[in-house]
Formats: structure tokens, C-alpha cells, sequence
């Protein structure tokens, strides 16, 4: 077959007929035309050749709807099968398409163009250079019929596939960039509009090819800087911003003018033209070169932003009935946000675990630089409202302005927010308390002196109108840690806790979310102050199940959590366990295993049954149960899913979160947790052991935070499994550049380091292996880039822990290389239990070659000396160690050794080991 190929009518007509049947308004019609149509594509090897015939010019007279819906039906079966096609069936398929470029029907045009810009991304320029030949070449032609087909097709690409625009070996920008520079200039608008959004794609790259036409490119778009039209105004801002982001050095010269068009822009009447320009100040915040420039432009931006931040009316009407009680409305479909799941990360240390609990076990990866996840919409005071906004990004703007310039922001802010938070009209002072918000991290100094002030008006605005209501929950939970941390804010906290309690209840669904996500924020920031609140907040939380729909039942399960997480084991009465309990297990036994809805609720019930540990033991097996059958039943899914047996890809979601509640329920209940492991031992080592073997970093991640809270708790129940989860955690014990995988590495490291415990000498094969892998996490050996600090601290713990399995191949492994690094790490980490039994591993390899340690005795000096509380054990190997040197070295030298610590650490050394 080949370009010529010729289709078997019956073979068109029967297609043809399927995707006219599938414009039926009858559900079920649709459902089997889709069947159809897939079954074809998996068992009609030239499938795609009668698509693509289907909307060739060949077709003509079959009408524009069944061409464009044929090659709709191209593009989406292409996406999944354009790489594994027959060389003859995609040359036919690329030739119809090159073909169809040039018919007289612009919405067949418009849909060819669409299909050449997906198949290109698949095969790339290399694999079909004639596409971007065919596409250029029309470009070059305003007058062709095909002309603006071809410029949206080379937008979707620069969109799409800039990466192999800018580094194809073709090199096909030197052709591109001046055709697109040429539109830029040229008459056709819409044309101009979608070549600088080309640009825009492009231009990140610093490549000769690019930076030869930068002088061409900068000229034509600055010459549509000022059209009249909005539209492309608003195409400059985007490519300026872009420019500013990745190539800044291209606008120093012109950098004045820049800003003042970016701030005259930003004040425009056009709201999708202001927008786009005030990402502008956003962008140019990461740039430190120019911020003595943007200096004097501080009181015009001020003042930009805080008009900017006052609702329009077009705002006030997107967000519908506002001021009204809704929480008797169920979420409509539309309204329903999507939940990120996050596994359970580990820290060694005598930490406290999310609920609290000081059992050295799993913590929140919040402090593990974790930037590839989004919030839960604490710093979003309209997260209900989920479109960027030009009022949202004027107060990102501002916020970003206040964190380079701190106090200089106030002068030029403080007397218009004075004026803003006492108008009469709840429009300003909404804008007023947002401004306060956004500046309260960046300027919080210059603030401080005036929150005394300023609060009160907060826990005031509490009682205001809806939307004011919201932003000052917001507001103030921005404000948590000074009225939580510091004595003059301290009188505030009970009235906050009422206040926001209260709004938590309010009958408007916006307002609840803002008070709900405000109060996690406090309860975060105030860990175990909240413990005597307990009897006021729990009750209050319970009532909300009973009034919350969808999207805040997420989020009261957050703030739920957050609660158990600061509260900790003081959860653990009858009292607090028969009110918090009830509401979840109703939702629990209400929602099937293969609702999303359950995520959330498992995550939720993780913190609460580590934070009532003993006190959850009666619920245990129903829960630990029902987490085994969805693992089993995901993992079912995934084979199948590999085998083709279903279409689409099942949600590892269930897989983790099932995972981590399983983790919570051994952790939480501690040794006790011995029966429930007994119980489902078989199915529990399987769950682990498929969770290992499945791709994904997250769900290993859950399979090995699982694996050690056996370890912890019940190794004798997982002892015959210890080798072989010791075998797979290894390999993933170094730097990774993505953040899941390090994530990943973190979990297999604190494994690794509990395991030394416990299997003691069983592990001593393994100790060369163990520090090959952890010296390049401590900086003892060269890594690409620095591994975040809970990797650092927990490669350090299990290096030292090394030494329980086997000291002397600890103190053979080049000791005196990496010795020194070590204990500059150790000396910055807390006492623990942790920590003493590193030490303890590390001393008894130091006892057996001491001189490796000879030349870092200073630093040995300081961790012996700063550790807070050793046990006797400890302190008698540590007096031991400081006896050894000291009779290694020889009493003539000793006094030289002693000299080369710190007159702090010589004291302690001398008084404590008698030395």
C-alpha cells in the first residue's frame, strides 16, 4: 500500500455512517458508535487511511460536517496509534493530509491543519520535514485560502512541540523565524497575534539561529506596541513577559520603557489586556538586577494594584449569588475540584509524626521542598472561584513587590490602606484586606507595630458582608504565626478560634471553605496550644458535616486532619473519640472503594488514628481490611490494564492512599498493632511486595513507609521478608533530580536505618553497598546538585546506624574520608533516639580504627560535647572514645589536640570525661 492506496467502499461507507451516528443526542447511540469506531481502529490495520480519506478533498461532496468529524476521529486515534502505523499507511495518511491543506473549505482547512500539528508531534520534524515545508511556505502567502489554516497549525506546533522546533537537527527556525517575524509586521492581524504568540514559545531558547533574528523580532513587535487593538496589545504583554522570564537581556535597553508600557498596560480598561500585563511584575521579581530600576516606580504600582484588586462588576457577576446562604445546594459537577494525593514521607528522628505522636515515624512532606504539588488553596482567598483574575494577580503582584522591597512597600501602601479599610463602601475595604494579606509575609516587620490595630479590625470583618467575610478569614490566617508566636498577639487567639468557628458554620459555602482552610492554618501554626481548645473546636467541626456539600466536606477533611496532626495523642479520651469518629465512619461506610471521594477521607483517617494510636484499636481490622482489598483490587485493575483487557489506566491514587492508612493504623497503634498484622500478614507482605514492583515513585514511596512501620512496630511479623524488601530499598537510595523520586529515596533511606536495629549482623553483607549509596546524600562524594536537608538527615542517621550491623566494615569503608562530613552534620542534629543509636554505631567504628578519625577530632569533640542527654551507655562509649584518643595521641600531645577546640567545647570535654 502506499499513496495510492485505494479504499474498499464498503469499508468507507460503513465509517462514514458511524461518525454521522455519532451526532445522535441519544446516549446510548453515542456509546456504541464509540465502541465501534474503537473496535475498528484495533482490528483495521488501514484504519487511519480511511479517516484521512474520509477527509480528504476526495471526499468533497460528502460535506464539511463528516469531513471535520473524520478528521477529529483522525487526530484522536493518531494520538494513541500514530507510532505504530504501517510506513505505507502513514505516508498515505501524511499525503491526504498535505493535500487537504489546500482545499477551498476553510473549516476542513482549519481541522487538516489540527491533524498535522498532532501527527508531527509524534513522528517530529525528522520523521515528516515535508509538514513544516508545506506549512511555511503557505504562511509566507496571506493570500492563499489556506493561509490562516497553516499560521494555526504552526501556532499549535510552537505551542506544542517548541523543543523540537529549537533543537532539530533540520534546523527548521531558519526558515520559520523570519516568516513569523514577516507576520508579525505584516496586515493580518489575527495573523500578527498568533505569530508573537509563536515567539513567545520560542524565544526561551538561547540558541544562534534565535539570536541572530532578535534584532528583526524586538523591531516588529515593538511596532505593534502601541495598535489600538487590545488584543494585540495584550499579545506584546505576553511576549514581553516571556522575555523577562528567559531572556531579561534582551529588554535592558529599552527596560524604562518597558515598564512604563507594562504599568500603562496594567492600568488599561481592557481587563484581559491588563492581566496579561501585570504577569509582568511577577515575572520581574526573580530578577534581583532589576530591582534598584523598578524602585521608583514603587508608588505607581502600589496604587495599580490596589485598584486593581477591587472586584469589578463583571467579577461580582462570574461569581453569581454571592452574598447569599447556599450550603443547602449541592456542588454542581463543574464545581467539583480535583484532590492531589500525597504519600506518606518518613523522617528519621524523634520528630512528631503527622498525628503528633513522638514515635520517630512518618511526618508531612512539607518541609521536604516539595514544589511539585499544589496547595490547598490557603493563599487562594477566592478558591472556590478557580480562574486567574486580574484582582488575584495584582495581589500575587503586590505580595511579590512587598517580599524584595519589605518596609519600603508601606509608605507608598499604607496611607491608601488606611483610607481603603475605613471606607464605608465593603467593596474597598474587601480590596483593603486583601492588600494586607498579600503584604503580610514580605512586609511583616514594618506591619507588626500596627497589628495590634489591624487585627481587631479582622476579627471585626468576621461579622461583615459575605465576600468580606471571606478575604478577612484569609487575611488572617496570613497572620496566624504572629498572633499565635508572639506575646502582643497572643489575646487575640481565643477570639480568632470563635470567630473563625463560627464562619466555619456560616451558610454561605465560600465563606466556609475561606474559615475552614484559615483555621488548619492556625491549628498548624499553634501544634499542641490548641489542646485546650479541644472542647470548643471538635464540636463545632462535627456540626459542619451535617451542613457541608462536596468541595468543603474535602476540605473540612483537611482541616480535620490538620487538627489530629496538632493535636496528637491528646485526642486519645473516650470523649473526643465519640465526636470525631461517628461523622467519618458514616462517610466511610457510605462512599465504595472506587470513589475519588475516599481519598481524601483516607488521608484524613491517617492522621486521626495516629493521633488517638490505642484508642482506634476497636476500628482497626475493619479498616486495615478494607485498605488490603482496594490495594488488591487496584492491582487486579493494573494487570489488566497492561494485558489490554480495559481501555483506560487506573488511578494509583487508591493504591497510596490505601497504603499510607495501613501505615497510619500500625504506627498509630504501635506494638499493639501486632493482632491486626497477624490477621492479614499474607495479604499485607503481598500489598507491599506488588506496591514495590508498580513504576510509580509515589506508590513505592507508600509500599516502603508501610514496610517500616512493620519494621518499627512488629518485625517479627515481617522478619522472613527483611532481605528482600533490604535488596529493593538499596537502589533506591540515591540523588534523583525529581522530587517524587527523591521522596522515594528519603522513605528507602529511614527503611534502611530501621532495619540496622533490627536485624543487626543479618545486614552486615550489606554495609558496603549501604554507605556507597549514602556518602554521596551526606556530600562525601560529587552529586549533581544537593539533596533536600530531611534526605541529608536521614542519610546521616543510617550511616551512623551502620555500625550495629557490622563496625568493622563501617570503620574499613573510608572512614577517614567522609568522618569529618559526618559529624558536621550530626553536630546540627537534635537529640534523639535516632541520633544516639548513629552515634553509638559510629563510635564503636571509630573504637576499632581510631586514626581515622584523628584528623576530624575536633569536630567529634563537638558532637560529644553538645549532646544534650546521652544515655549512660552512650556517655560511658563517648568517655571511652575521648580516654582512647587521648591515649593514642600520648600526654605530651594531648594538650595540642585540646587547644584546636573551642574554649566552649574544651570546657565541656574536660569537666564531663576527665580529660
Amino acid at each position: 500500500m502506499s499513496a495510492a492506496w485505494t479504499p474498499q467502499p464498503a469499508g468507507v461507507a460503513q465509517i462514514a455512517d458511524l461518525l454521522i451516528g455519532g451526532t445522535s443526542f441519544d446516549n446510548a447511540v453515542q456509546h456504541k458508535v464509540q465502541h465501534d469506531l474503537h473496535h475498528l481502529g484495533q482490528t483495521v490495520p488501514d484504519f487511519a487511511c480511511y479517516l484521512a480519506y474520509l477527509l480528504a478533498p476526495v471526499s468533497a461532496a460528502r460535506g464539511t460536517q463528516l469531513r471535520s468529524m473524520a478528521g477529529y476521529a483522525l487526530k484522536a486515534y493518531l494520538l494513541t496509534h500514530a507510532q505504530q502505523l504501517p510506513p505505507q499507511v502513514l505516508g498515505y495518511v501524511k499525503a491526504a493530509l498535505l493535500e487537504t491543506l489546500g482545499d477551498a473549505d476553510r473549516v476542513v482547512t482549519n481541522v487538516a491543519g489540527t491533524v498535522i500539528s498532532t501527527l508531527l508531534s509524534k513522528v517530529h520534524i525528522h520523521g515528516w520535514p515535508e509538514s513544516l515545508h508545506k506549512l511555511i511556505e503557505l504562511i509566507r502567502n496571506p493570500s492563499s485560502p489556506s493561509f490562516m489554516s497553516a499560521v494555526a497549525a504552526i501556532s499549535k506546533i510552537c505551542e506544542d512541540d517548541a523543543e523540537d522546533l529549537i533543537y532539530s537537527p533540520m534546523q527548521p527556525l531558519t526558515a520559520l523565524l523570519p516568516a513569523l517575524i514577516a507576520l508579525v509586521s505584516g496586515a493580518n492581524e489575527p495573523a500578527a497575534i498568533m505569530a508573537i504568540h509563536c515567539m513567545a514559545n520560542l524565544i526561551h531558547a538561547d540558541t544562534a539561529v534565535i539570536e541572530d533574528q532578535y534584532p528583526a523580532f524586538l523591531g516588529a513587535l515593538f511596532g505593534r506596541a502601541l495598535d489600538q487593538s487590545p488584543g494585540m496589545r495584550q499579545a506584546v504583554c505576553t511576549c514581553i513577559v516571556r522575555l523577562i522570564e528567559f531572556r531579561p537581556e534582551k529588554l535592558e535597553p529599552q527596560l524604562e520603557d518597558v515598564i512604563q508600557y507594562m504599568l500603562a498596560c496594567t492600568q488599561a480598561d481592557d481587563p484581559g489586556l491588563a492581566l496579561e500585563a501585570c504577569e509582568f511584575w511577577i515575572a520581574i521579581a526573580d530578577h534581583a538586577a532589576y530591582f534598584d530600576t523598578l524602585e521608583a516606580y514603587l508608588p505607581q504600582l502600589v496604587a495599580t494594584f490596589l485598584t486593581r484588586m477591587v472586584y469589578s462588576e463583571e467579577e461580582l457577576a462570574d461569581l453569581g449569588a454571592f452574598d447569599q446562604d447556599d450550603t443547602h445546594v449541592p456542588d454542581a459537577v463543574q464545581d467539583v475540584k480535583p484532590r492531589h494525593v500525597k504519600s506518606k514521607q518518613h523522617e528519621a528522628g524523634g520528630k512528631a509524626s503527622p498525628g503528633g505522636a513522638e514515635d520517630g515515624g512518618a511526618k508531612s512532606d512539607d518541609d521536604a521542598n516539595d514544589d511539585d504539588e499544589d496547595e490547598d488553596g490557603e493563599d487562594d482567598p477566592d478558591s472556590l472561584a478557580n480562574a486567574w483574575t486580574l484582582r488575584k494577580c495584582a495581589a500575587a503582584a503586590l505580595d511579590a513587590l512587598a517580599t524584595i522591597y519589605e518596609e519600603k512597600i508601606l509608605p507608598p501602601l499604607l496611607p491608601q490602606l488606611q483610607t481603603r479599610l475605613a471606607s464605608p463602601e465593603w467593596l474597598q475595604r474587601e480590596a483593603g484586606i486583601l492588600a494586607l494579606g498579600a503584604v503580610a509575609e514580605g512586609a511583616i516587620d514594618g506591619i507588626e507595630p500596627h497589628l495590634p490595630q489591624l487585627v481587631p479590625f479582622l476579627l471585626t470583618s468576621l461579622n461583615d458582608v459575605t465576600l468580606v467575610r471571606n478575604i478577612a478569614c484569609w487575611a488572617l490566617g496570613r497572620f496566624a504565626a504572629w498572633i499565635v508566636e508572639e506575646p502582643a498577639g497572643h489575646a487575640f487567639f481565643v477570639p480568632l478560634l470563635q470567630g473563625l468557628l463560627q464562619n466555619c458554620a456560616h451558610g454561605n459555602k465560600r465563606v466556609q471553605e475561606s474559615a475552614c482552610s484559615a483555621l488548619a492554618t492556625v491549628m498548624e501554626t499553634a501544634g499542641n496550644q490548641i489542646v485546650p481548645h479541644l472542647g470548643t473546636i471538635l464540636p463545632a467541626l462535627v456540626h459542619c458535616f451535617s451542613i457541608y456539600q462536596h468541595n468543603n466536606l474535602m476540605n473540612l477533611y483537611d482541616c480535620i486532619g490538620t487538627l489530629a496532626e496538632a493535636a496528637g495523642n491528646a485526642l486519645n479520651t473516650p470523649e473526643f473519640a465519640a465526636l470525631m469518629l461517628p461523622p467519618l465512619f458514616h462517610q466511610w461506610h457510605k462512599l465504595a472503594d472506587t470513589d475519588r471521594n475516599i481519598l481524601p477521607l483516607f488521608e484524613c483517617m491517617g492522621s486521626v488514628v495516629i493521633a488517638l494510636g490505642a484508642g482506634f484499636a476497636p476500628h482497626a481490622n475493619e479498616v486495615y481490611e478494607r485498605c488490603l482489598r482496594i490495594v488488591s483490587a487496584t492491582h487486579q485493575a493494573l494487570v489488566e490494564y497492561q494485558r489490554g483487557a480495559i481501555k483506560d489506566e487506573p488511578d494509583r491514587d487508591f493504591f497510596i492512599v490505601s497504603l499510607d492508612l495501613m501505615g497510619a493504623v500500625v504506627g498509630g497503634l504501635g506494638p499493639s498493632a501486632e493482632s491486626v498484622v497477624a490477621r492479614y500478614l499474607p495479604g499485607t507482605m503481598a500489598a507491599v511486595t506488588v506496591a514495590m514492583e508498580d513504576p510509580s515513585p509515589h506508590v513505592k514511596q507508600s509500599a516502603l513507609g508501610l514496610f517500616g512501620d512493620l519494621v518499627v512496630n512488629v518485625f517479627r511479623h515481617v522478619q522472613p521478608h527483611a532481605a528482600e524488601l533490604l535488596n529493593r530499598a538499596i537502589p533506591l537510595i540515591k540523588p534523583f533530580d525529581e522530587m517524587s523520586w527523591q521522596r522515594l529515596c528519603n522513605n528507602a533511606t529511614w527503611v534502611c536505618a530501621e532495619l540496622t536495629d533490627k536485624m543487626g549482623a543479618e545486614m552486615a553483607s550489606k554495609v558496603p553497598d549501604l554507605v556507597s549509596a549514602l556518602l554521596p546524600l551526606i556530600g562525601a562524594a560529587p552529586t549533581p546538585r544537593d539533596p533536600p536537608p530531611m534526605i541529608v538527615e536521614n542519610a546521616v542517621l543510617c550511616l551512623g546506624r551502620l555500625g550495629h550491623a557490622d563496625p568493622h566494615a563501617l570503620a574499613s569503608s573510608g572512614l577517614e574520608k567522609w568522618a569529618g562530613i559526618w559529624l558536621t552534620h550530626m553536630v546540627k542534629i537534635g537529640s534523639n533516639a535516632e541520633k544516639e543509636a548513629a552515634l553509638t554505631g559510629f563510635l564503636a567504628a571509630v573504637r576499632i580504627n581510631p586514626n581515622a578519625c584523628l584528623r576530624a577530632f575536633a569536630r567529634l569533640c563537638d558532637v560529644l560535647a553538645t549532646y544534650a542527654s546521652p544515655s549512660p551507655q552512650l556517655d560511658a562509649q563517648m568517655r571511652e572514645v575521648v580516654h582512647g584518643y587521648r591515649a593514642l595521641v600520648g600526654d605530651a600531645q594531648w594538650p595540642a589536640y585540646m587547644q584546636t577546640l573551642a574554649p566552649p567545647i574544651r570546657t565541656v570535654v574536660q569537666h564531663r570525661f576527665g580529660v
